[in-house]
């Protein structure tokens, strides 16, 4: 039988700065650092410098993760020998050349390249989740038996608490306020009585308003083999709204239906035969308690964005530190969610250069990008 031979065959996958990068809590972006070098032959030095440039972007790739996929060559149902492909598992979403430089016969590339692979089976980063709360709404059903009815505001006031236990959630309290109000004051600030006397609250770019909605209502009787039982539904619905302008965020729905009577032909049983109250609170907490977990998650794993704004020939975003960003953070323009000169599928990489409280500087990655022509644009930051 024939040796086997091992042999490396290298796929080069690179994505230049027209990458098309998939923002979301299954892709992730870091830095990496490389030299690349090439073999100088028939002193052609610009031939030399482009396969340098080449092996440094490969090298790039690979260190982002790579995957070998191994196969056999058959020939007349005989092997012939083995081989492995070597895929890296990453694009290069772009990079700036550090140095480059003739050393004797070879030719040296030092490049700093952002690349991104996918992270399906990772967790998303807890971030800062800032909430001002308004004033909602409770709706019940004077149907239901009183206790019900009164177990309601108790339901209402542990939500409070439930959420303000989140990890890393900050809720302001101004349930005594309408958002349609305030959003009226922020429209007309300077001739609004209560604008100026009581102020209003301070809503930042990458922070929500919530508006809830609490309803208890009587439902169908419930039929459960052979028992029946006069059930309430408890809904509670969640608005959220993002920024300064109070845009639609999203809408969070946590419901529950509580069997809380049983029914029978024989009287006595139908009139003494209720469902403890403790246990249909407990029913209600623990589905609080869930969802709002669930729902921090899923915040959490929605990428950071802002708008960019130019100053003095500066590049700023209009979150910071309070929203959870931090220098060096990777950030991402592309045409998919900006109207602008940008080609189809183009993108731009920048970096956080610098972070305060609710703004930080961008810087980027590409010394020849114009940012000028980043002004006003929408950016997504990347884990």
């Amino acid at each position: 039988m024939k040796n086997i031979f091992f042999k490396f065959l290298i796929i080069l996958s690179f994505t230049f700065f027209n990458a098309e990068a998939k923002i979301s809590n299954e892709f992730k972006v870091h830095e990496v650092e490389v030299l690349g070098r090439s073999v100088i032959t028939n002193k052609d030095l610009k031939n030399a410098r482009k396969l340098a440039l080449d092996d440094a972007l490969y090298l790039a790739s690979l260190k982002g993760g790579a995957m070998v996929e191994g196969f056999s060559s058959v020939s007349n149902s005989t092997i012939l020998n083995d081989q492995s492909i070597v895929k890296p598992t990453s694009n290069i979403l772009d990079f700036k050349i550090l140095s480059e430089k003739q050393v004797n016969e070879h030719f040296e590339i030092k490049i700093l390249a952002v690349v991104g692979y996918s992270q399906k089976k990772s967790k998303c980063i807890s971030k800062p989740l800032n909430i001002t709360v308004f004033k909602g709404k409770i709706f019940s059903d004077f149907s239901l038996p009183s206790n019900l009815l009164r177990s309601m505001y108790k339901w209402h006031d542990d939500f409070y608490e439930i959420i303000k236990t989140q990890k890393n959630v900050n809720i302001y309290d101004n349930r005594e306020k309408s958002l349609k109000d305030v959003m009226k004051s922020y429209a007309n600030q300077e001739y609004d009585y209560n604008a100026i006397v009581n102020g209003l609250p301070e809503i930042k770019e990458g922070d929500f308003s919530l508006v809830p909605r609490f309803e208890l209502s009587s439902l169908d009787v419930q039929h459960n083999f052979e028992n029946q039982h006069k059930v309430a539904k408890y809904r509670v619905t969640l608005n959220f709204y993002k920024g300064s302008n109070f845009d639609f965020y999203k809408r969070v729905i946590i419901q529950e239906e509580l069997p809380y009577k049983y029914i029978s032909k024989f009287q006595f049983i139908s009139s003494n035969f209720t469902k403890d109250l403790a246990d249909i609170n407990s029913l209600v907490r623990k589905k609080t308690v869930n969802s709002l977990k669930e729902m921090v998650i899923d915040f959490n794993c929605k990428p950071l964005e802002g708008m960019t704004t130019l100053n003095n020939n500066k590049l700023f975003v209009n979150i910071g530190k309070n929203q959870g960003l931090y220098n060096r953070q990777i950030g991402i323009i592309k045409s998919d969610f900006n109207n602008s000169f940008l080609k189809k599928s183009q993108s731009i990489v920048l970096y956080v250069s610098d972070v305060s409280g609710n703004k930080s500087r961008l810087t980027p990655l590409n010394d020849n990008v114009d940012i000028t022509q980043l002004n006003k644009m929408k950016i997504k930051f990347v884990e």
